[in-house]
């Protein structure tokens, strides 16, 4: 890719673009910060040489940034963009947002796919599922129940059980 460098860049020295419209909700950070404890950084942020102050900005990632500050990590993989104009940078900030945005998921398949990882592991498929309440939801989609829910339920299934049997 034309310009496009890996470095392992210091937190301390990106600043978010100051034009990102896209805000990170503290609930969001909260997903980010557990699925890199749980993954890493697997694809690395975007950066940019301001060449009005020297400065790096983030043009991709702002809140895998600002999870990776709130864990105490001081370093992360970036891809530097600086051979960028500004008006390419901005345009860049705009595509990956919007673009992303026009993925169309395919509810059905996403839910199986949840399903299967919660079989397997509860904790792992609140994660990929984006938060408990979510993955309930995939779950009813999927015709399945959390296996907690299940265990309650047959909890109090026998307790029912055990006291029609005690009149």
């Amino acid at each position: 890719m034309q310009g496009d460098k890996a470095l392992l860049i210091s937190l301390a020295v990106v600043k978010p673009f100051e034009e990102n419209y896209n805000k990170h909700p503290q609930p969001q950070i909260e997903l980010l910060k557990k699925s890199l404890a749980r993954y890493g950084a697997y694809k690395p942020v975007v950066v940019w040489r301001n060449p009005e102050d020297s400065e790096y900005r983030c043009l991709a990632g702002h809140g895998v940034i600002e999870a990776a500050m709130q864990l105490g990590w001081s370093e992360i993989w970036a891809n530097d963009r600086s051979d960028l104009s500004h008006t390419e940078a901005r345009a860049l900030v705009a595509a990956d947002n919007e673009i992303a945005r026009r993925a169309e998921p395919d509810m059905d398949d996403l839910s199986q796919l949840i399903a299967a990882v919660n079989a397997e592991d509860e904790s792992l498929a609140a994660l990929a599922a984006g938060g408990e309440d979510e993955l309930r939801r995939l779950l009813e989609l999927a015709g399945e129940e959390p296996r907690g829910e299940e265990d309650e339920d047959d909890t109090g299934r026998l307790a029912e059980a055990d006291e029609l049997k005690q009149k």
